[in-house]
C-alpha cells in the first residue's frame, strides 16, 4: 500500500496494548501521529504477554515461532533482536490410549500404528493437498468434520482430528469451519522466510517480553504515551463520528480510534456508536476462553515438547514441556510444563478456584505422563483469558466485518479478523501494521478543520 507522505497528524487512541495495538501505535508515531495506547492491564503485550520467573521471563500461554510466521520474524529483525532467535528441532508427539508416538518428523506419521496403513496415506496425502491450496473460499461453506470425513475418512476424523476439535471446540466441535482447518494447514507448510529453517521451532530467549520491551522502547522514544490499567469504558462521539474514548472516568479527545480489543469489549465500548445492523452482526461472534497452569517441575515427565492428548474425555488438547526445546538451566534447573483447557467463558471450571483447576488437571495428567506425580511441582501458576479462541463456523468469512468501520474515524482490528488464517502473534502483527496504513492513508479526512 502507497502510504501519503503529507497526511496531517492525527491524535490517535489505540485501546489494547497487546502485540496489534502495539505495532499499529509504533507505525502511527513514526509517520507522526500522536499516539496514547489504553491498556487495561498493568503490562502490555496481552496474549503475548508473560511473567516472571527464574530471573527471567515465561509466556503465560505457551509460544512458539514458525519459519512461516513472516511478519512477526520482520518485526524481529525490525527490532533488533535476531540475536535472541534460536531454533530448535521439532519434538512432537501423539498420545492415545496409553501409548505416547513420537510424530517428528512429520513423515513418522506414516509409521503411526494408531491407524491403518491406507488412513496413514490419507491423512498424509489430504493434508499436503490442502497446505498447497491458495483459496479459501471454497471451504468457507463446509465444516472441517464433513471435510475430514469425505477425504481423510471416519478413522481418521475418530482418532486423530476429533479428539482435538472436541478439545479445542467443545459443542461446536461439529461445527467448525474447513476454513479454519486450511487456515491451520498452510500456515503450517506455507512459505518460510529466507534464512529461517524450515520444520523448526523458533524461540525468544527471555520470551515475548523482549519483543513487548522491544516495542515499548520504540514507543517511548517517538513520544507516544503508554497507559497501563486504564481500561476504555466508552467511546465518545456523534451521529456518524468516533470523537474520543472515556478511561478511568476521564474524557479523552481524539481524530481517530483504533480498537484492538475482543469483539465483546469492543460493543461494551461502542455499541451507541454503532449501526443496528453492524451491532448485531458483530453480537453473532462467538469465543472460548482459555484456562493454563504452568507447572514448575523437579523433572522432566515426556520426552517431548508437545504432545497431542488424543482423548475426548481429556480436559485439555495437549501438554506442552517447554523445557524440552529451552532448557531448564535457563530456569534455575525448574522444568517447566504448560496445561492448558479452552472452555466457554460459561463453564464454571473457567471460574474455579485454583486449587480445583490444578487437581482437575492433575487428576488427568497423570495417565497421559506416567512419571508426573504431585511431589514433583514446586511451583504452580494458574492463568486465565476470556477470549482466546474465536469459534469459526461456515460462512465466517463474509460476516468478519471491515477494519474501516462505518463511524468515522473508528477502527476495529482483533482475532475475530485474522481469517483464513487462525490466531497467532504473526498475524497479529501483520493486523497493527493493516489498521495503522488506514488510518494513516484517511488522515486528510479525519483531521480537525483548521481554526478560522
Amino acid at each position: 500500500m502507497t502510504l501519503p507522505t503529507d497526511a496531517p497528524s492525527l491524535r490517535v487512541a489505540v485501546v489494547g496494548g497487546g502485540l496489534g495495538g502495539l505495532v499499529a501505535a509504533w507505525d502511527l508515531a513514526k509517520l507522526g501521529h500522536r499516539v496514547t495506547v489504553y491498556e487495561k492491564y498493568p503490562s502490555f503485550g496481552g496474549l503475548a504477554s508473560a511473567f516472571a520467573i527464574h530471573n527471567t521471563h515465561l509466556e503465560r500461554f505457551y509460544h512458539h515461532i514458525f519459519a512461516t510466521d513472516l511478519d512477526l520474524l520482520e518485526l524481529v529483525d525490525k527490532l533488533d533482536l535476531k540475536r535472541s532467535l534460536v531454533w530448535n528441532d521439532e519434538n512432537n508427539a501423539n498420545w492415545r490410549d496409553g501409548v505416547t508416538t513420537p510424530i517428528s518428523p512429520a513423515w513418522r506419521l506414516l509409521f503411526w500404528g494408531q491407524l491403518s496403513v491406507w488412513s496413514r496415506l490419507r491423512l498424509a496425502f489430504w493434508s499436503k493437498w490442502a497446505s498447497l491450496q491458495k483459496d479459501w473460499r471454497p471451504y468457507d461453506s463446509v465444516t472441517a468434520r464433513d471435510w475430514i470425513l469425505a477425504h481423510m475418512g471416519e478413522e481418521v476424523w475418530r482418532v486423530m482430528w476429533e479428539p482435538l476439535f472436541r478439545a479445542k471446540f467443545g459443542e461446536h466441535a461439529d461445527r467448525i469451519s474447513m476454513t479454519w482447518f486450511y487456515g491451520r494447514l498452510s500456515a503450517r507448510f506455507g512459505p518460510t522466510r529466507p534464512g529461517a529453517p524450515k520444520g523448526k521451532l523458533g524461540y525468544l530467549l527471555g520470551s515475548t517480553q523482549v519483543l513487548v520491551d522491544g516495542l515499548l522502547a520504540q514507543l517511548a522514544g517517538l513520544g507516544v504515551t503508554l497507559k497501563a490499567s486504564h481500561p476504555v469504558t466508552a467511546l465518545l462521539g456523534g451521529p456518524g463520528r468516533v470523537e474520543g474514548v472515556v478511561s478511568r472516568g476521564q474524557e479523552d479527545r481524539y481524530d481517530a480510534v483504533l480498537c484492538t480489543c475482543s469483539t465483546p469489549e469492543f460493543l461494551q465500548q461502542a455499541g451507541p456508536l454503532l449501526p443496528e445492523a453492524l451491532r448485531s452482526q458483530l453480537e453473532g461472534f462467538r469465543y472460548h476462553g482459555s484456562v493454563v497452569a504452568v507447572l514448575e517441575l523437579s523433572q522432566s515427565v515426556t520426552s517431548a515438547y508437545w504432545t497431542n492428548v488424543l482423548d475426548k474425555d481429556k480436559p485439555f488438547l495437549a501438554v506442552i514441556e517447554h523445557t524440552r526445546m529451552i532448557g531448564p538451566e535457563r530456569y534455575e534447573g525448574a522444568h517447566l510444563l504448560y496445561v492448558a483447557r479452552y472452555l466457554s467463558t460459561d463453564d464454571p471450571f473457567f471460574r474455579a478456584s485454583n486449587e480445583a483447576v490444578l487437581a482437575e488437571f492433575y487428576r488427568h495428567l497423570k495417565p497421559v505422563l506416567p512419571v508426573f506425580q504431585e511431589a514433583m511441582v514446586l511451583k504452580a501458576h494458574v492463568m486465565r483469558a476470556d477470549y482466546t479462541q474465536p469459534i469459526v463456523t461456515p460462512g465466517y468469512g463474509g460476516r468478519i466485518p471491515p477494519h474501516r468501520l462505518p463511524v468515522a474515524g473508528l477502527y476495529l482490528a482483533n482475532l475475530t479478523q485474522i481469517f483464513p488464517e487462525d490466531r497467532g502473534m504473526s498475524y497479529s502483527v501483520a493486523l497493527g501494521h493493516k489498521a495503522a496504513a488506514l488510518i494513516h492513508g484517511d488522515a486528510a479526512s479525519l483531521a480537525p478543520a483548521p481554526a478560522a
